[in-house]
């Protein structure tokens, strides 16, 4: 099993086809996978080190920072939505599945379109 090369886990998280955020406990996106591009048409560079709560629209955001809240108390949230911006200025709307690691002090999403 040594001639096993594990890939890090950053590469094996691109390939997944929905959008995986991780999320300091500041609200800021620590990390950002490819997906996000198909998404939100932003490169994850283009997100990485922002506040996340700026990429909601802003009728979402009180409902947003209460779900926010509860998934860091420790209430994972399953298909919990809301809409974020895309690059070229119109609205996705998105379901999410979100959990808090107390450990780590990250918030770690995945995201999907809803179509």
């Amino acid at each position: 099993m040594s001639d096993i090369k594990i890939p890090a886990a950053a590469d094996i998280l691109d390939l997944i086809l929905d959008a995986v955020f991780v999320v300091d406990r500041h609200g800021r996106l620590v990390y950002v996978s490819a997906g996000c591009f198909d998404l939100l048409g932003y490169r994850p560079h283009e997100l990485v080190g922002t506040y996340m709560i700026e990429m909601v629209h802003p009728d979402d955001r009180g409902r947003t920072l209460s779900a926010v809240w509860k998934i860091m108390a420790g209430d994972p949230s399953i298909r919990f939505e809301n809409r974020w911006k895309h690059k070229d200025g119109h609205d996705v709307p998105i379901q999410w599945s979100a959990r808090w690691s107390e450990k780590h002090q990250m918030r770690v999403a995945v995201a999907r379109a809803l179509r």
